[in-house]
């Protein structure tokens, strides 16, 4: 079981590039918050340029890197998205 949440929790999408006309590999890393007593799960990535992206089932937010670390920004992110309703709560 710890093994397929670790393999769950990165995952590798190879992703094509058209202006650089190359392939390139995009790699995501889950996120998790408590927001409103609930957990939410997301995944975030962040592409070359430096915009960090943040997926759920029901939404996606991006923002350029700026200052702070990826996971920083995933996190506020996934909180928006939760508090706009683009994210499920963790069952349990």
């Amino acid at each position: 079981m710890a093994a397929s949440r670790s393999l769950a929790a990165l995952t590798l999408l190879a992703a094509f590039d058209s202006r650089r006309m190359a392939m390139r590999l995009v790699l995501w890393r889950r996120a998790w918050i408590e927001f409103g007593g609930r957990s939410f799960f997301g995944s975030y990535a962040v592409d070359d340029d430096g915009l960090v992206t943040v997926k759920t089932p029901l939404g996606s937010k991006a923002t350029q890197l700026g200052g702070s670390s990826a996971i920083s920004i995933a996190r506020r992110l996934l909180k928006e998205l939760a508090a706009d309703g683009h994210a499920r709560a963790a069952p349990g």
